[in-house]
């Protein structure tokens, strides 16, 4: 019998004392670009006996921005960053669902980027379903 958890993001660790962990400062429940470069949001775990079920909806603060998301495969090495593409939704939206449940295991990872630190803000969860 299969059974679900709700484990945090866990996004690239930041050096020791950073107030934010890999480009990402993150709050109660969301995640904020600091930066402008790639950041991993997620790795999957290791194996084929846990999947993790992806939710995250984007929100942005300005126009001009948008953001890019990828995915990455565990079992060949391929860097989310060479699978990305962009994400185009409305200026000064709230909650734009991104990721509606994506599955990843055997160490995939999930990844974006945004042009503008500070412009772009992210908020989900990852169920992880055990079986």
């Amino acid at each position: 019998m299969a059974t679900y958890t709700k484990v945090p993001w866990n996004i690239n660790v930041a050096p020791s004392g950073a107030a934010y962990a890999g480009g990402i400062e993150t709050g109660v429940g969301s995640m904020k670009f600091v930066h402008s470069y790639n950041v991993i949001f997620h790795t999957a775990p290791s194996g084929t006996t846990s999947l993790d079920e992806l939710w995250l909806w984007v929100w942005k603060t300005d126009y001009n921005y948008n953001f890019s998301l990828g995915f990455g495969d565990g079992a060949t090495g391929t860097s989310f960053s060479s699978n990305m593409t962009q994400v185009r939704f409305p200026s000064s939206s709230t909650n734009w669902l991104v990721l509606a449940g994506h599955i990843m295991q055997n160490s995939d990872t999930c990844g974006g980027s945004s042009a503008n630190y500070g412009s772009n803000w992210c908020r989900g969860y990852v169920n992880r379903i055990t079986y």
